[in-house]
């Protein structure tokens, strides 16, 4: 029994360490896509209540504040997508702006009835590819 509970912790904190790295990449790719002209800013919510409601990234564009999901795998993404199509098909998003406090940014807001985007980082994925697919997914936002 104590063995399945190590292996189990081990998957976890692989699978936590899988996070943060895709998180890491993305980053990268933004801070690019920031000193190329492409976003005005961007932040990363870590340990935000916006990282609690699965806001990974605030990018700002436009003068509009759009939040992205950051997912290491597909079959994560799509398992994400489906939650929120179907909360958002209940209503339990209908009209709920939510707001919090960004160290360094100040409030921010982002209307809950949206679909999040979701970027998926693999393994083998360079700057440039995040890039594209960053680009396609705020375009799809906007």
């Amino acid at each position: 029994m104590e063995i399945n509970a190590i292996g189990s912790e081990r998957g976890l904190l692989a699978s936590l360490a899988r996070g943060i790295r895709s998180e890491d990449k993305v980053e990268k790719a933004l801070g690019v896509m920031k000193k190329a002209g492409e976003i005005s800013n961007f932040v990363r919510t870590t340990g935000t209540s916006f990282d609690k409601r699965g806001i990974d990234f605030i990018i700002m564009k436009r003068g509009r504040n759009i939040p992205l999901q950051v997912k290491s795998s597909e079959v994560r993404a799509r398992k994400h997508e489906e939650l929120t199509r179907e909360l958002s098909k209940s209503g339990v998003f209908e009209g709920i702006t939510f707001t919090a406090e960004i160290p360094g940014f100040g409030n921010r807001k982002i209307a809950m009835n949206t679909k999040i985007p979701v970027v998926v980082v693999l393994k083998k994925y360079r700057c440039f590819e995040l890039i594209q697919q960053i680009s396609q997914k705020i375009d799809k936002y906007i």
